[in-house]
């Protein structure tokens, strides 16, 4: 291809040069930016600006023209990564007038002196601002950034990679006093593990302080500490200076060389580039919370270690004060005669109470057996019933269990570490302390429930070894009692946490308490992670979590979570302000207590979102934070990290974090890949980081709610001897209801909460079912790959409701208990976003862009579509525009946006998979068996495809990088065209076989065998668009640009129809993309002409839509005239196949195909000549005019 300098050069010399060809602009440092208004310098930007950016005079302002200008030179030269990779790709398929357009503005800009020579103190801010914007926006640097700190993990990492040794020193004593040696950690008992848990956080809360800890050698800790620095440091500089130099490489070659701007590499820029890799190094030496040489002072670890401290202490005293206890009641019981008789009596009236009661039991379980029924019990009704009792009877048949009997003799439980092996102690002991006639009473309570019920007891007659097996087996009876730490408190607490999380069932089943399958602090199910799947099961599994596995999914996350949370704080700020409101309305009716109530109160909201940037500034030290607290309720950390953002199950990110010890299943080859992939493209990164904030952010409002003061203040206050002041509220059931509504509200922030109720809940209301079932959906193989994102569908559904007022009708009639307040404000700001949002579209409106669309600083157009919530408030907010500016809105626009946030949100990977399916489905039912065998060869080609794509996800960042490589040798191909089995199962890794090709000429063994041979596909054409398009290099950091939007675009726009629906299709998949690439100058031409007539913006939507109609038939019509006129014999085939086909008449490629075998042609559609095409079109012509005398005739008769 000729360069666009040598190309600018001969037109000049043969002086017929259109006025774009020449550079009109000032000469070097003779100009400034406010003469780029002036006609010579704009006809430079206006060239370029039209052609890159579709931006012209016809649509904004000369000024607005020139403002974009600027900042789309200032970020490209600065070497944004976004802008950089955009131009480069924008020219790899630009033809010589787009290149000297380029050349030119590059020229201009070159030319113009910059702002602090000479500019005014508002451009010289401008300046600064446009290139600290470019720079700090830039995806490689804020990559670099984070790069460090993935590499090394935050302090409590690093501390717990220190010290490994002292952990396990730790957990291997608790787990020999608990008499567990050798057992694996994932089996032992939710107490022993808590234990562990807890010594964890002192072992690294006394080595971060660099106290001395056995396992731990003196100095070990601040040398790990510092070597982490050392390389996050390296790794922040490395990462930075990379990309510069890779950045600056791409704009060398690929942007100025490739216009003629720049004859040589410049090896000294890239040298110099190289510095700014000092900029990532400078935001982490900035701020002393990024150096990572010191450890961030945690208030949590502080609380707790001073807390765990005082309560060791404590303990220990009451043991030996209940021991002392014990031994008294004892010795008293053996010497007061009248003591054992009442103590007789009341076992007495026990035990023919508890006979009455077991033969019931054991008559409901033989006739639950009898009718082949399941039984609803616990299966620990027996035991339940001989230690605690039956107080849930009619009156007079209640009786009392050992705890009350022993209780009223004066005998208290003993204090033990782990409550649940102190009750079974105390039980076995004092029964076999018992003197002797006592004793006969309570062999008889345990004959007549333990015993009778209790098939794990029924080879045990004798009392003593009962009582000796009950104290060896404790673990397993408090789990099968469903009593966690044997004395009942957990249900209530259960009860009030299921209420705290708006639950209505507040009834508590043993099931439902058992280890392994409800986490009582949750509601929802426990060690999931551990069940055996099946080799399909975990491949489904796997495929979830690699359609996540990707950068631009990542970005899109951050950006959900930055929206959502950024709508939260809208909404909690107007609750300060209404509080104000309040505290001002009080004043004034006299009420000065409730004012300075209200005051505090709006204070705390308000200071709250001054709380939240601090932790955004501080984002390891809020982690470090976050976590540090969420250590004392391992529970709650688990649910919230149960899956990564958008509602995906993990098992990772836990032991990412080293916060697990369970010694799980060891992951497999692929397993581990998967995980490297993941953390590669900041998967995990950004989940730990979205989540520790929100989880900060909503404990400190939660606690401002309750207790009116902060998070520091309240964690943070101490009495006079410097303990915890608030430390027993901490361990409160009430505490424990305000964790569990901060980790709902964080999942919530992220889409990851689950609406289906939890895994075991019997009684879910018709919500719950519908969300359970959409979320479960995942699970099965086929149907979870089509549906894979079903639990962030549902978080969208619950976005939106919260923040449109449906929410608060929804509450009234499920008569749930959600902060009204919260729902209120939610609803506020969100309407009062879409009022607003409407009037941004009204300008976007005008511009002709899609509803998904949006103009950014620097020109360039970009989708949103992806981008939830941001899209939705778009989409509503463009309907409200058109109500505003038409009075109506049009139809299509209105399917769209719904369907978008609807049931496309829920199936968007549905698509043929579904269309195949239901085919072979009614084929069958119709008995068409040859055509059902084909169409479940299709279906399945279908689904096999939709597999190996997904499978290959992670590896389209590379696939685009290797397209991007080829320059201008990359084509965007069309996959209708050829097998769409390969095209749709190599769609993630073409290029990847084509780049290899492409570089070294060799053909790859892979791209042979799978028949990928790009250079010789067709190039995908499109009818609104008049150029081919680059490589989406974009779409790697979740940035989707769009083309330069034209006359046709704003017409589709305004009428509200989507850009693919464009009616100009037939059944041959060749056809389309040839009649693509020669209408879109016609469509043009005829928007063109209606659009930019005064009147159309006064004609109704329906008067639009049928200009829209005109222009594409009289385009379609001048189209197949120029193919007919064409001298290539393709076009004239291609223009046949698409009058034979195209949409309207009712013909598909299977009424050809079979057309094709009654006539005797064995030829595919696409290969027949133009004579066979004719005679094609004409038996068909036949057959429909046969139709039409049958059925006339049929009528007749």
């Amino acid at each position: 291809m000729v360069n666009a300098f040598d190309y600018l050069t001969s037109k000049k010399e043969e002086e017929q040069e259109p006025d774009f060809m020449t550079y009109t602009g000032g000469e070097k440092d003779t100009f400034g930016i406010s003469d780029l208004t002036k006609d010579h310098n704009y006809n430079v930007i206006d060239a370029q600006m039209k052609a890159r950016f579709g931006m012209s005079e016809k649509s904004h302002d000369r000024q607005e023209v020139v403002d974009k200008w600027i900042n789309y030179n200032r970020s490209f030269s600065v070497g944004n990564t976004l802008s950089v990779l955009g131009e480069a790709s924008y020219l790899s398929k630009a033809d010589d007038e787009e290149k000297v357009k380029a050349l030119n503005s590059y020229k201009l800009f070159d030319n113009m002196k910059g702002a602090f020579s000479g500019g005014t103190a508002a451009e010289k801010l401008d300046s600064v601002y446009d290139y600290g914007r470019s720079l700090i926006i830039d995806p490689v640097n804020l990559i670099s950034f984070g790069a460090g700190k993935l590499a090394t993990g935050g302090a409590s990492n690093v501390a717990a990679q220190a010290a490994k040794e002292a952990l396990e020193i730790s957990a291997n004593k608790i787990i020999r006093k608990a008499g567990q040696t050798g057992a694996k950690r994932s089996a032992l008992s939710p107490s022993i593990k808590a234990e562990i848990g807890r010594a964890r956080q002192r072992v690294l809360s006394k080595a971060l302080k660099g106290e001395a800890v056995e396992g731990i050698e003196e100095g070990t800790m601040e040398a790990a500490l510092k070597k982490a620095a050392t390389k996050d440091l390296r790794v922040t500089f490395s990462t930075e200076t990379i990309s510069a130099m890779g950045i600056d490489a791409v704009q060398q070659n690929m942007a100025y060389r490739n216009v003629g701007f720049q004859d040589e590499f410049n090896y000294l820029n890239s040298g110099l580039i190289a510095g700014v890799g000092f900029f990532g190094y400078g935001l982490v030496k900035a701020f002393g919370m990024f150096d990572g040489t010191s450890v961030p002072k945690s208030v949590a670890l502080d609380v707790y270690d001073a807390a765990v401290t005082a309560e060791a202490a404590a303990k220990k005293i009451a043991r030996q004060e209940g021991e002392a206890t014990y031994k008294e009641a004892m010795a008293k019981l053996a010497d007061d005669e009248e003591l054992q008789r009442k103590t007789m009596e009341s076992l007495k009236n026990n035990t023919a109470a508890a006979q009455s009661w077991a033969e019931m039991v054991a008559s409901g379980k033989r006739i639950a057996e009898e009718k082949g029924e399941r039984y609803e019990g616990s299966g620990a009704e027996g035991l339940a019933a001989f230690i605690f009792g039956k107080k849930d009877l009619p009156e007079g048949q209640n009786f009392k269990g050992l705890f009350d009997i022993f209780n009223e003799a004066g005998i208290d439980l003993a204090y033990a570490d782990d409550v649940w092996q102190g009750t079974t102690h105390f039980v076995t002991k004092t029964v076999m302390d018992l003197p002797q006639d006592i004793k006969n009473e309570v062999d008889s309570l345990y004959k007549n429930t333990v015993l009778k019920l209790d098939s794990v007891y029924k080879e045990i007659t004798d009392l003593d070894e009962a009582m000796v097996f009950m104290a060896k087996d404790y673990s397993d009876m408090g789990a099968r009692l469903g009593v966690m730490g044997g004395l009942g408190r957990e249900i209530e607490k259960i009860r009030k946490v299921k209420q705290a999380t708006g639950q209505t069932n507040l009834k508590v089943t043993a099931e439902e308490m058992l280890d392994g399958i409800v986490d009582p602090s949750t509601g929802t199910a426990k060690n999931v992670d551990k069940v055996e799947r099946s080799l399909m099961g975990r491949s489904q599994d796997n495929l979830i979590r690699i359609l996540v596995t990707h950068p631009g999914t990542t970005a899109l996350n951050l950006l959900g979570w930055v929206n959502a949370s950024g709508m939260q704080s809208l909404s909690d700020g107007l609750r300060g302000a209404l509080y104000g409101g309040t505290s001002v309305a009080q004043y004034l009716t006299g009420n000065k207590a409730n004012a300075i109530d209200y005051a505090e109160k709006s204070k705390l909201m308000l200071s709250l979102q001054k709380e939240k940037m601090k932790n955004l500034l501080n984002p390891f030290t809020t982690q470090e934070e976050a976590l540090n607290f969420l250590s004392i309720n391992p529970k709650m950390r688990k649910e919230l990290f149960r899956y990564v953002s958008g509602g995906i199950d993990s098992k990772d990110v836990l032991k990412s974090l080293d916060l697990e010890f369970d010694d799980l299943e060891k992951p497999g080859v692929f397993e581990k890949t998967i995980d490297t992939f993941q953390t590669v493209y900041g998967v995990k990164a950004v989940d730990v980081l979205s989540k520790t904030q929100e989880f900060m952010y909503n404990i400190d409002k939660q606690i401002r709610l309750k207790y009116n003061m902060s998070y520091a203040d309240f964690i943070g206050a101490t009495d006079a001897q410097g303990q915890p002041l608030n430390w027993a509220k901490m361990r409160s059931d009430e505490f424990v209801e305000i964790q569990a509504t901060a980790v709902e509200d964080s999942l919530r922030s992220v889409f990851s909460k689950s609406f289906g109720g939890g895994d075991f809940k019997r009684d879910r209301n018709i919500v719950e079912m519908v969300a359970k079932g959409i979320e479960d959906a995942r699970k099965y193989p086929i149907l979870g790959a089509m549906v894979p994102f079903g639990q962030f569908f549902n978080n969208t559904i619950a976005f939106m409701t919260d923040y449109s007022g449906i929410s608060i009708i929804h509450s009234y009639f499920a008569k749930n208990n959600r902060d009204f307040m919260e729902m209120s404000t939610k609803a506020a700001v969100g309407l009062t976003s879409i009022t607003a949002m409407s009037e941004y579209e009204m300008k976007n409106m005008d511009e002709g862009l899609a509803w998904h669309e949006e103009r950014d600083e620097d020109g360039q157009v970009r989708s949103r579509l992806y981008d939830f919530p941001f899209s939705y408030y778009k989409g509503i907010g463009r309907i409200v525009a058109h109500y505003r500016r038409d009075g109506e809105v049009p139809p299509e626009l209105y399917d769209d946006v719904i369907t978008t946030f609807g049931t496309a949100n829920l199936t968007r990977s549905l698509g043929e998979s579904t269309a195949s399916a239901f085919d072979f489905v009614k084929d069958v039912v119709s008995g068409n068996l040859p055509d059902a065998e084909e169409g479940l060869q299709k279906a399945m080609g279908n689904v096999g495809s939709m597999y190996l794509s997904g499978y290959s996800r992670p590896l389209d960042p590379l696939n685009q990088i290797a397209a991007f490589a080829m320059g201008d040798a990359y084509n965007e191909t069309d996959r209708n065209i050829g097998s769409k089995f390969i095209n749709k199962s190599t769609r993630y890794v073409e290029s990847i076989f084509d780049g290899f090709d492409e570089l070294t000429g060799i053909p790859t063994a892979a791209g042979t065998a799978l028949g990928l041979d790009m250079t010789e596909a067709p190039v995908k054409e499109r009818p609104l668009e008049d150029r081919p398009r680059g490589v989406a290099i974009g779409r790697i950091f979740g940035y989707r640009d769009s083309p330069a939007p034209q006359a046709i675009d704003k017409m589709f726009a305004d009428i509200g129809r989507p850009k693919w629906k464009t009616d100009i299709k037939s059944a041959v998949p060749e056809a389309n993309n040839t009649i693509n690439r020669v209408i879109t100058k016609y469509l043009e031409a005829e928007a063109d002409k209606a659009v930019y007539d005064p009147e159309w913006k006064n004609k109704s939507i329906k008067v639009r839509k049928a200009a829209v109609t005109l222009a594409i038939s009289r385009a379609k019509k001048r189209a197949l005239a120029e193919l007919y006129r064409s001298g290539n014999p393709t076009d004239k085939l291609h223009r046949e196949m698409f009058k034979i086909s195209r949409r309207g008449t009712g013909v598909t490629m299977a009424d050809m195909e079979e057309a094709l075998e009654e006539i005797g042609i064995d030829k595919k559609v696409e290969d027949l000549s133009y004579d066979q095409l004719l005679l094609l079109r004409r038996f068909l012509k036949m057959e429909k005019m046969e139709i039409k005398r049958s059925s006339r005739e049929s009528l007749r008769g």
